[in-house]
């Protein structure tokens, strides 16, 4: 955790407009609601707010300094400085080198969580090791994650995420990466990337940062792969995949709801287990695994680190449905790619398969095409029916027929869930965050079982 005295912060950042105080602040603040009690306050500007306005409660609130844009008056000691966004990221970047870890820096469209928390399982084994929390990975949320590392941490797995051109270029500057990776492309945030090439491009930038002193992994299964790497200065390179020739592959087989998966690099084999499914999940093992090499962890010590990992929270995790059914909860996020990757998992189950889809966000002006091809990819694979939530999703749900039902609200959908399912249903909840998918989930699972109790999660309940 960040900890130092105002007339350092106010060297690291240029400042001479401020307050001249001796004084230390421990940690960095953007909420004034919670907790300040000595810490700095950021007065952040976005477009719909103005931490400014809220200097004042974090004073009171115990915090010990404010970096600001314009003077307030109030009690508070203040750094007055032209960005205070831009600012952070500078005094973020000061800490990241400061405590020094190898960081190891993921992106792409789909995966880069369950990616960035097997890696974590795996090097957090080996020393001590910061990874992003939740989806703390704009120029906001890295910042504040690298704030908490600890002079102790060997490792940071840091998460980043973009909607737009520049952004990945801009984070990786602040978090200045050892090891750089790109999970896979996909057909997300078209809003604004632009195209499928402005999604590459965009998520190349973190390879283009890379200089002959970086070490650089590629999806060797990813169309783009070629790309990245004639844009990529890093010497160290790594590659890896299940379906192309790769320095790390694998061969897997499903075990219930596990996989066995077969590690293979150079001359070495290992195999080890996770209580997650689907194939994709196979090629973020792989690159969890890939990554872990080139933070120099040996691939016997990697894979037995990672045996047993059991996924994340709203991304593909079984859980216990009403009238003993299955809810398969990936109601994180979602975009083409991603619900394909459920509906394959959904029917590869034993049982009845529905999907519940919120609409998915940002996807340009294709948005209400793609979404019918959505509901026609799953009437190929096998889905029964379809649950639409929000316009492009009830759009899409013609398609189904009688077998497809739209709702503008999330307890009506519930109702509907609820006045059909049966316990040989398996049900697939996903949909964008804007969707807010993860309510219906709520519902279903507390809902009563018609025996006077709630159904909740088993004991043997896991996620992919």
């Amino acid at each position: 955790m960040i900890s130092m005295s105002i007339s350092h912060l106010s060297e690291v950042l240029g400042v001479t407009d401020g307050d001249v105080v001796d004084a230390t602040f421990r940690d960095v603040t953007i909420d004034s609601r919670t907790d300040c009690e000595g810490k700095l306050f950021v007065a952040i500007r976005g477009d719909n707010f103005d931490g400014h306005k809220f200097v004042e409660t974090a004073f009171r609130n115990g915090a010990a300094v404010a970096l600001v844009e314009t003077r307030l008056d109030c009690g508070i000691a203040q750094l007055v400085v032209e960005n205070c966004k831009l600012a952070m990221g500078k005094l973020a970047n000061y800490w990241r080198r400061h405590c020094d870890p190898c960081v190891i820096a993921l992106t792409g469209s789909n995966g880069k969580t369950t990616v960035k928390e097997m890696l974590h399982q795996v090097l957090s084994r080996q020393a001590p090791t910061l990874a992003t929390r939740g989806n703390f990975n704009n120029d906001i949320g890295l910042p504040l994650t690298l704030f908490r590392l600890a002079p102790s941490d060997k490792f940071a797995v840091i998460e980043m995420g973009a909607n737009h051109r520049g952004e990945i270029a801009g984070l990786a500057q602040i978090a200045e990466p050892d090891v750089v990776y790109v999970n896979n492309v996909a057909a997300a945030h078209l809003a604004g990337f632009g195209s499928i090439q402005g999604v590459i491009e965009a998520k190349g930038e973190i390879y283009a940062y890379c200089g002959p002193d970086q070490r650089a992994l590629f999806n060797a299964d990813e169309v783009a792969s070629g790309y990245w790497q004639e844009h990529c200065g890093a010497e160290t390179r790594l590659s890896c995949g299940i379906d192309k020739p790769a320095d790390v592959t694998a061969r897997w087989s499903g075990k219930g709801e596990a996989l066995e998966i077969e590690i293979n690099y150079r001359d070495q084999r290992q195999v080890c287990t996770v209580a997650v499914i689907g194939e994709h999940n196979v090629r973020n093992v792989v690159a969890a695994i890939s990554l872990a090499l080139l933070a120099g962890i040996d691939l016997a010590s990697a894979v037995a680190a990672l045996e047993g990992f059991s996924g994340v929270k709203g991304r593909q995790q079984i859980l216990s449905g009403p009238a003993n059914s299955r809810i398969i909860d990936d109601s994180y996020n979602a975009n083409p790619d991603s619900l394909e990757a459920g509906i394959k998992v959904l029917c590869s189950l034993p049982g009845e398969p529905w999907l519940a889809l919120g609409d998915m966000a940002e996807l340009g002006s294709e948005a209400v095409e793609m979404h019918r091809e959505a509901a026609r990819s799953a009437l190929r694979h096998g889905v029964e029916k379809w649950f639409g939530f929000g316009e492009m999703s009830c759009l899409a749900s013609e398609e189904f027929g009688a077998a497809g039902s739209c709702y503008q609200d999330i307890d009506s959908m519930a109702e509907a869930v609820l006045a059909q399912i049966d316990q040989n249903v398996n049900l697939l909840v996903k949909g964008s965050r804007s969707a807010g998918m993860e309510r219906l989930v709520k519902r279903l699972i507390e809902a009563d079982d018609g025996v006077g109790h709630s159904i909740k999660p088993s004991g043997d309940t896991h996620a992919v």
